[in-house]
């Protein structure tokens, strides 16, 4: 994450996005949030449904191919909404809050996007 700031600018902000995965599953839950906990099994199961719905297609052994300290089951859901995110954003579909960002000491808007 460092490396990341380390390297952003205000110009690079139209490219390089920030995302959080929950902010993605809530809008894909229609505004609700997820309650259970991303890493419990009902957690777990209700993203991968909201991932499902969407058309993102998870093969369910890909969830316990790696050791979890490589890709924990939580890590790649949290990707895959990420990727959903990012398609959202190509398509013009997603959304940014806040709407008006504040700017940062680098000039950087303060803002995330799902």
């Amino acid at each position: 994450m460092r490396e990341v700031d380390d390297l952003m600018t205000p110009g690079r902000q139209d490219q390089v996005r920030e995302i959080h995965p929950e902010l993605s599953f809530l809008a894909m839950n229609g505004g609700g949030a997820v309650v259970a906990g991303k890493r419990t099994r009902e957690g777990a199961a209700a993203r991968f449904g909201l991932l499902w719905d969407c058309g993102i297609r998870i093969e369910v052994e890909i969830m316990s191919r790696w050791p979890k300290s490589v890709a924990a089951p939580d890590d790649l859901l949290d990707a895959h909404a990420a990727c959903w995110t990012a398609q959202r954003i190509v398509e013009g579909q997603a959304v940014r809050i806040p709407a008006a960002p504040e700017v940062d000491a680098k000039g950087l808007r303060m803002e995330m996007w799902y």
